[in-house]
């Protein structure tokens, strides 16, 4: 009896004993230098080794995991990481590798991450590029169990087993597709500006000058407050709105009143056609006059509100502002839409 309750705690002991073993296992211990140099070929002497997909612990462990045993082999003479490489989260590995395209090395190795099934430790895939993006090698390992060796017969891009390799395949084609529509989106919505000059024919000389913004490659004209509120400053829109209604309201009477002053400016003779027995010529001749005069005066009355008017800008920035307006705007959708190479 006593035996038996010795047993339990013995077995319990042995069971916590290996489970924590298995934790403890790590990306060290699957990448060791030995292991490693065992798939160092001549070429990855210079390596620059990057974390693909979305950040998270698990991930840059591996990554560094195997930046060290890289280092340790005692087989290469340089191995980078990805610092300073920007968001990599949504970029698939050719666009990677275009990525770290003015890196001092000869080799890219794309380190991606998939989890395990029912708790099972995580399995990395790490695929090795040229700069032309041409595979020269893959390898495959699970979290804690040693990286397994290189095939006999050694040939460029072995060592991926068909389940990994299917899985970054279809990861990448579905990655691909998805940059193609964040591009198609990019393109769709991008704010852009287009300068131009008005030019005299005769003289060659560049008489006005004038700037349009659009939207897309569609050149969607974005004008006023559209376009603050396009770019996320709908308090900059309402602020131009405000401007243009007093704009407004000083150029349109302006231009009745100078119309109305013309109009009683060019019909003041016609009071020389009143027939002399109802006004004599004296009166007439002050008629046209007094006409003549106050059509003049609300005309010029008239042009000074509208000019008035006419020299307000409505828009509350300056030309370069509105620019850095658009441009931060561009970055913003560059980012949400996984486009780091276009920040």
């Amino acid at each position: 009896m006593s035996s038996a309750r010795f047993m339990i705690p013995f077995a319990l002991a042995l069971t916590l004993a290996a489970t924590g073993s298995a934790a403890a296992a790590g990306w060290s211990d699957t990448f060791s230098s030995e292991r490693v140099a065992a798939h160092v070929t001549g070429e990855m002497k210079t390596i620059a080794v990057v974390a693909a997909g979305e950040r998270n612990r698990e991930l840059e462990q591996a990554a560094a995991a195997l930046s060290r045993a890289l280092r340790d082999s005692g087989k290469t003479e340089l191995v980078m990481d990805d610092r300073g490489l920007g968001n990599l989260s949504r970029l698939d590995d050719a666009a990677i590798v275009a990525r770290c395209a003015k890196l001092p090395v000869a080799m890219v190795a794309v380190v991606r991450l998939f989890g395990g099934e029912s708790g099972a430790p995580p399995t990395t895939v790490v695929t090795f590029y040229d700069k032309q993006s041409e595979v020269a090698a893959a390898l495959s390992a699970r979290r804690g169990v040693p990286l397994e060796p290189p095939p006999a017969s050694g040939g460029a891009g072995e060592g991926l087993p068909g389940d990994a390799a299917s899985a970054v395949a279809s990861l990448t084609k579905n990655i691909s597709a998805s940059q193609h529509q964040a591009r198609e989106r990019f393109e769709k919505e991008v704010v852009w500006f287009e300068d131009m000059v008005a030019v005299d024919t005769g003289s060659g000389a560049v008489v006005n000058s004038w700037t349009n913004a659009y939207q897309g490659k569609y050149k969607k004209p974005l004008a006023g407050d559209e376009f603050y509120e396009t770019v996320g400053r709908p308090d900059l829109a309402e602020q131009y709105r405000s401007s243009e209604t007093v704009r407004n309201a000083l150029i349109v009477p302006g231009s009745v009143l100078g119309g109305l002053g013309l109009l009683a400016v060019s019909m003041s003779p016609l009071a020389l056609l009143i027939p002399d027995s109802a006004l004599d010529d004296d009166t007439k001749m002050t008629l046209v006059f007094g006409t003549l005069i106050g059509g003049a005066g609300v005309a010029g009355v008239g042009v000074v509100v509208g000019m008035v008017g006419g020299a307000i800008n409505p828009h509350p920035v300056e030309p370069t502002e509105a620019r850095e307006l658009a441009d931060d705007f561009n970055k913003k959708l560059a980012r949400d839409l996984g486009l780091t190479d276009l920040e």
